[in-house]
């Protein structure tokens, strides 16, 4: 598979001993999968996402005020580095929620 974009992204997490927002290893695929991965090098992947799937509902930046329980960016970051994305296609899905380190990083 051809990969398209791959890097670092902080996840958030609401559990009690590793809640946060978390260093994850992310992978967008040509195929649109979005595998997301503890960290880089690892070989099973924590989930995956197609993208393509989910386009009607995800979003990022200020386009995510109305998604369910948006997290607060952590100090020194900024509402515009959140990227909001379903694990399946409803609007009513679980949302898993990504931060990018910049803004820069969202294009």
């Amino acid at each position: 598979m051809s990969v398209v974009k791959s890097g670092y992204l902080r996840k958030h997490s609401k559990s009690i001993l590793h809640g946060g927002w978390n260093r994850v290893w992310v992978i967008l695929y040509k195929d649109s999968n979005l595998v997301v991965f503890k960290k880089q090098g690892d070989s099973s992947p924590m989930g995956t996402i197609n993208m393509v799937e989910v386009k009607k509902w995800f979003a990022y930046g200020d386009h995510t005020n109305g998604m369910p329980d948006r997290p607060q960016p952590p100090a020194g970051c900024s509402i515009n580095q959140i990227i909001g994305i379903p694990e399946k296609p409803s609007s009513k899905a679980k949302v898993h929620w990504f931060l990018a380190d910049n803004d820069a990083e969202l294009q």
